[in-house]
């Protein structure tokens, strides 16, 4: 898993700069900047909502080689309020670790396109 990991980072930021155009992303991976500092730096650029990520892998313990991988989004107002958020699991049973974090951003991506068009609709 380890040799797969700047790929990895590569096809998300890739990703969210495609599917959240305008998007900001912080190279600091070091450091857990505050949300103040955040915040800040959003409104600086003109945005109002902040997406924290977190990719988790963890071993499944009855299969050779499989992982178990979570893409997890958590939208908030620079303001602090909830958004909305999201998480996707999926397996390295038949999917390559990157794969498998592609097709977890895609699933995300589409329940959170269904609850906008839900909520869309709803105010129509």
């Amino acid at each position: 898993m380890a040799s797969s990991a700047d790929y990895i980072k590569a096809a998300v930021a890739d990703r969210l700069s495609h599917t959240h155009g305008g998007a900001v992303f912080s190279e600091n991976t070091e450091e857990n900047p505050s949300y103040a500092d955040l915040a800040i730096a959003a409104k600086r650029v003109g945005k109002t909502e902040l997406l924290t990520e977190v990719i988790s892998v963890h071993k499944v313990k009855q299969e050779e080689e499989t992982y178990a991988v979570s893409v997890s989004q958590v939208w908030r107002h620079i303001d602090g309020r909830l958004l909305r958020a999201e998480q996707y699991t999926t397996d390295t049973k038949e999917l390559t670790p990157l794969l498998a974090v592609i097709y977890g951003h895609d699933e995300v991506d589409r329940e959170e396109n269904k609850k906008s068009d839900k909520e869309l609709l709803r105010v129509n």
